[in-house]
């Protein structure tokens, strides 16, 4: 983190910058830019189209706000309770614990960086902690930022330890691109640190095969070992993982790793991100695709984020082509027409549960 790259100077010491990339370190609109040595060291020297650097290095385009794009795409604002707190869903929140990531992604959904809209110091914390108390239906919380691991093992400590304190909150979750872009973050000390607040799940964001590195494979692996479920959330890029073959490869590298491909998000309406956005049917066609060439538990789910705040929406394929009494018809990975018998009995009452 501390020798991370920022500058124009300092990036074509070890890159062929190409005039756009020049052109956007030179804009003082664009969102800043940061990247772990550790993460430069897989970008192509001096292919502009490299996925990496695409992900990593600004573009003049970075600043053009494209059709429906917004500052805020998923509303977050407007649901939280209070600082650094977002309410979206009845039974889990999200904590803004830090703002800092080890490389600023330019397709980042928060680039917008607010302040105001973290945590803010152990005062901040105490008004969430104090928040959470009151909503006994929150069982989940989630910890993201910016990026959580950015904080120091002790106040990670700190945070897990007071939310583990309160009764109803059952899962905790850390949403950390660290094992993608800075491995050696990932330490025996920290996993011991997260391994204390179980049950605990580690979320992350490989979005390319050549992310999956021996490194970054020994970093998730230590998490693993420890007992700390993994799961991968890509994002749909266009130009960087929009083929059959990069995804293909990707699920399979996951898979080895022992991180489960868990969604494929559609690209968030974010200022900006116009470069790297694509139509919501070519995402359809990529999960389709995969369906077949790769195992079931290698197929993340496709889903977008509803604009405004509205949460997440699964977006799947259609599988049923018609439906008669007695019988759907539907179609298979490999586009053959297939009937299946259909039940006509409707009632789907349950023993009550749990029993009285």
């Amino acid at each position: 983190m501390a020798h991370r790259v920022r500058t124009l100077v300092d990036m074509e010491s070890q890159l062929t910058l190409s005039d756009g990339e020049r052109r956007g370190f030179a804009s003082s609109d664009l969102p800043a830019v940061a990247v772990t040595p550790y993460y430069l060291s897989l970008m192509d020297p001096r292919d502009a189209r490299c996925p990496i650097r695409q992900q990593a290095l600004p573009h003049p385009d970075d600043g053009r706000r494209g059709a429906g794009e917004r500052t805020d795409p998923l509303g977050e604002r407007g649901r939280m309770p209070v600082p650094g707190l977002i309410h979206r869903y009845p039974d889990r929140v999200v904590l803004l614990v830090a703002a800092d990531c080890p490389v600023l992604c330019r397709h980042c959904n928060r680039r917008r960086r607010s302040p105001d809209e973290l945590l803010g110091g152990s005062t901040g914390l105490d008004e969430a902690l104090r928040y959470l108390r009151g909503a006994p239906q929150v069982r989940e919380v989630i910890l993201s930022g910016g990026d959580p691991l950015t904080l120091d093992d002790a106040t990670l400590e700190r945070i897990l330890g007071r939310l583990r304190a309160i009764e109803h909150i059952e899962i905790l979750r850390v949403h950390t691109r660290a094992p993608v872009t800075c491995p050696m973050r990932i330490t025996d000390d920290l996993t011991r640190v997260l391994d204390a607040a179980r049950p605990l799940y580690v979320l992350t964001q490989f979005n390319h095969p050549r992310e999956v590195t021996p490194e970054a494979a020994a970093a998730c692996a230590r998490l693993v070992d420890a007992g700390l479920p993994m799961a991968n959330q890509s994002v749909l890029l266009r130009g960087i993982n929009s083929d059959i073959a990069i995804l293909t490869a990707l699920s399979r590298a996951l898979l080895r790793t022992r991180v489960r491909p868990y969604y494929l998000f559609q690209l968030d309406p974010v200022v900006g991100s116009e470069r790297f956005r694509t139509p919501v049917a070519a995402g359809l066609e990529l999960v389709a695709r995969l369906r077949g060439r790769v195992s079931g538990l290698s197929i993340p789910t496709f889903a977008l984020d509803a604009p405004g705040g509205f949460g997440k929406v699964a977006v799947a394929p259609q599988g049923i082509v018609s439906t008669s009494p007695g019988e759907v018809r539907v179609q298979t990975w490999q586009g053959e027409i297939v009937a299946y018998p259909d039940t006509g009995d409707a009632d789907l009452s349950c023993l009550e549960w749990p029993r009285k």
